[in-house]
């Protein structure tokens, strides 16, 4: 059975090493960025299912995702946009975000996502 991938953009290795524990527990295999890397190299190499990017740094949060919509191969990739701070919700959509989560979120909002991203992801391909 193949397990799933995600990668998460997220400033804050605390907040990474719980989503990375809660999710592995899950059956997900996870993986941080390189802050010293090109994302879209880090996304190519890790071949994730989903990406998950934190919006606290604004800037990057949405330029991650913009350089993601930008390439071809990278088009249909789902994206979940995080952030503490819902006005960010509109402009993680107009960057390109399939969904958008408010911090601080309940693992069930994280699993349906999650489900309902792989889900359409699957579909896609059929």
């Amino acid at each position: 059975m193949n397990k799933n991938k995600i990668m998460i953009f997220d400033d804050n290795y605390a907040t990474f090493k719980v989503l990375q524990d809660i999710l592995e527990q899950e059956n997900y295999v996870v993986q941080s960025q390189d802050k010293n890397k090109d994302a879209v190299k880090q996304i190519e190499q890790f071949a994730p299912d989903i990406v998950i990017v934190d919006m606290l740094n604004s800037l990057s949060g949405f330029g991650i995702i913009r350089k993601i919509r930008e390439q071809q191969t990278l088009k249909k990739l789902p994206v979940i946009a995080v952030s503490i701070d819902s006005l960010k919700r509109k402009e993680a959509f107009e960057a390109g975000a399939d969904c958008f989560i408010g911090k601080p979120f309940g693992l069930d909002d994280l699993y349906s996502t999650l489900f309902s991203l792989a889900h359409r992801r699957a579909s896609d391909n059929c």
